[in-house]
């Protein structure tokens, strides 16, 4: 009887000890298999295989390759939808600041941007301190006065000891319209740094702090997800898609999307988002401002400076960036096949500051405004001074399609009869679509543009290429001038004095001039410049 009772106990607990023996076993093979999937997965985000290819633009890469990256949530998502999205994105930032790996995401992210994070090479990528162009609004105005930002803020950066700038986030602004590829309206548009100059080369100098392309991790950036309805919206500029698969500062990334993709139109003047970024360390943010900007501000206090007290610009920031900011290859050789097929091989560069509003700006009020006249000065001086040289051709460095607009503010009065003169005397001497230009010195001296026609040209040969705009036009007129044998500039010009500049620490100082309404004469101190100011009214 005892052994009956002892065989019926066994039998009622022996299942339950199976199962719990089966389930520790369980848990157990758990633990190990997720110890071996966690000591394989990255420690970080690693683009380093995904470098994109020398060529920019996105229709021009195998259909297979053309990623595009999300504009943020679409006016017709729902509410639902719209609440997923945020509670991913959320979750998305939550791991990044924790330092967790995310294996999928490191894919995702690398799928989208592996052909178009320009032509960032993967440099130096550890825990250095990095600062970030706030944007909106990264900087604004015409090409030189944003390299002035930019010089500010490159020296924020020396002053406040980071020594890698997030290459991402530098974003220069372009006109779009204004005589460029496909659009006819003109708008301004961000254009991310590295699809106009050469990264590799600033780096390898040594002397500014380093672009990157990519953190080890992030409190603050936000890269862009797939979006597939993006990809396929024609009305959505390639240059947008190009600027908005890099990503933004987390805080305010859906504003900045919405402008890129100009849903929301703002006033670069009147919007300072820097304290929504304030919290963000890796990348910090700097920029923005309203009225003309921080970094206007502090270029002036600056440059005030060093004229007061006759010192460089605080740690020589300024000749080093324009020395370091050296087109892409890709312009370079655009640049040089435009001076090719002007057969000028040894050539004069002109900057003829003569579009409608420099005429209607305090900084042209004392500039010679007749393009015939300053022809005839140039002619003058290729004929007697420089006559040993042997100039071949003289390279016009204007903006033709902002000296043919007709403005209802300033063209009218004077400022209209002087603008229309100046029409037919470029069409004459230069040439326009029907008429052959008739050069100087009798034809000997042709006289040809690069800027706007050269890159008409690269549009025609590729068809699918995104829009520069208007920035990559100056761009490629500053880097011929600063190569040209003898160049005439104009006083009060940011873009002359830069380019003065730059051609003295090239050693070509001694072939620098300016045209005054006296003549033609030599850039004094060597064709060393004074710093460029700015223009200070006249009493009335």
């Amino acid at each position: 009887i005892e052994a009956q009772r002892n065989r019926r106990q066994f039998q009622k607990t022996s299942v339950p000890r199976a199962l719990c023996m089966l389930i520790v076993i369980i848990m157990i093979s758990l633990l190990n298999y997720y110890a071996f999937i966690s000591s394989k997965a990255p420690s970080q985000l690693d683009f380093s295989n995904y470098v994109a290819s020398d060529e920019p633009p996105i229709n021009e890469l195998p259909p297979e390759r053309r990623r595009v990256p999300t504009a943020g949530s679409s006016a017709e998502i729902s509410l639902e939808e719209k609440l997923a999205v945020e509670k991913a994105n959320e979750e998305r930032i939550r791991q990044r600041i924790q330092g967790t790996p995310i294996e999928n995401e490191k894919k995702q992210v690398a799928a989208e941007i592996d052909h178009r994070v320009g032509d960032i090479v993967n440099h130096t990528h550890g825990d250095q301190k990095t600062l970030a162009l706030l944007y909106p609004t990264g900087l604004f105005g015409g090409y030189r006065n944003q390299a002035m930002r930019f010089v500010a803020f490159i020296t924020h950066a020396f002053e406040n000891n980071y020594t890698q700038i997030f290459l991402p986030s530098l974003l220069w602004a372009t006109s779009i319209g204004s005589g460029s590829n496909h659009q006819t309206v003109s708008e301004w548009q961000p254009v991310p740094h590295d699809l106009l100059f050469d990264v590799d080369y600033w780096n390898s100098l040594g002397e500014l702090p380093t672009l990157v392309s990519n953190l080890s991790y992030s409190d603050c950036w936000e890269y862009s997800t797939p979006d597939q309805s993006l990809k396929q919206n024609n009305s959505v500029s390639l240059l947008a898609k190009a600027t908005l698969e890099r990503g933004f500062l987390s805080p305010i990334s859906d504003l900045a999307r919405q402008v890129v993709l100009r849903e929301t139109v703002i006033n670069p003047r009147k919007v300072d988002v820097l304290a929504q970024v304030s919290n963000c360390t890796h990348p910090a943010a700097y920029g923005g401002g309203r009225g003309a900007g921080r970094l206007w501000n502090e270029y002036g206090v600056h440059q005030a400076k060093r004229l007061k007290d006759k010192t460089d610009f605080p740690f020589n920031a300024d000749s080093k960036v324009l020395k370091a900011l050296r087109p892409k290859e890709l312009w370079r050789n655009v640049a040089k096949e435009c001076v090719e097929n002007a057969g000028a091989k040894n050539y004069l560069a002109l900057h003829a500051r003569l579009e409608l509003e420099m005429m209607n700006h305090r900084c042209g009020a004392d500039m010679e405004r007749s393009l015939k006249k300053i022809f005839e000065m140039v002619e003058d001086i290729a004929t007697n001074n420089l006559s040993s040289l042997n100039l071949t051709g003289v390279f016009l460095a204007v903006s033709r399609s902002r000296m043919e607009m007709k403005d209802k503010i300033f063209y009218k009065g004077d400022i209209k009869a002087i603008a229309d003169e100046n029409i037919r005397t470029l069409y004459q001497v230069v040439g326009n679509k029907t008429l052959k230009g008739s050069g100087l010195k009798g034809g000997l001296l042709p006289v040809f543009e690069c800027g706007e026609h050269a890159l008409k040209r690269y549009y025609e040969n590729h068809p699918n290429s995104m829009d520069y705009g208007s920035t990559l036009e100056s761009i490629i007129n500053f880097h011929i001038a600063t190569e040209a044998s003898v160049f005439v500039g104009v006083s009060r010009s940011s873009y002359s004095t830069d380019i003065w500049t730059q051609r003295y620490h090239q050693g070509k100082g001694n072939e620098n001039y300016e045209y005054t309404s006296e003549g033609i004469k030599k850039v004094a101190n060597g064709g060393l410049p004074p710093p460029h100011s700015n223009c200070v009214k006249k009493k009335s």
